[in-house]
């Protein structure tokens, strides 16, 4: 794991998997919200529905756009604007359920934006002779947060 020695690198994967954690809960624990909330299996369907039209029709036109812009800072705002719109799930999203899909929208949104950025990051950090064994980590880091923190939500 030499891969790990670069700083900006571990720095990455470290906050890959805090924002992991929290997107794989979050995407449990919101399907089972709708569904307490509702009791109708049709308002669980036009979240993934949402989430879907999000990442089918606008990721192609984000990863674009953020071709052109910092990566960095749109790494960091897109998890820190997500926060408090899962916060207002409870808060607003509960009490209104066309709320509560545009905040799911959005939140997609800015998963769509960051998702590619952090992929396309990585040989900016780290040797090219060592973008395989980065690439590899961050694929093992996904595939680990999917099992542990999927099955921790449910």
């Amino acid at each position: 794991m030499k891969v790990l020695g670069h700083k900006a690198f571990a720095r990455l994967i470290l906050s890959y998997l805090v924002s992991q954690a929290g997107s794989k809960v979050h995407r449990v624990a919101l399907l089972v919200l709708v569904y307490l909330l509702t009791e109708k299996a049709l308002w669980v369907s036009l979240v993934l529905g949402v989430q879907l039209v999000g990442t089918v029709v606008f990721s192609p036109l984000l990863s674009a756009w953020a071709d052109t812009q910092d990566r960095k800072r749109l790494l960091v705002w897109s998890d820190l604007l997500r926060a408090p719109l899962v916060a207002l799930i409870p808060l607003l999203g509960a009490k209104s359920l066309p709320i509560l899909l545009l905040l799911v929208f959005l939140i997609e949104l800015l998963r769509d934006l960051h998702d590619p950025i952090q992929n396309a990051v990585v040989p900016d950090l780290v040797p090219k002779e060592e973008v395989d064994e980065a690439n590899s980590l961050v694929l093992l880091a996904d595939r680990l947060s999917e099992v542990l923190f999927v099955g921790a939500a449910g």
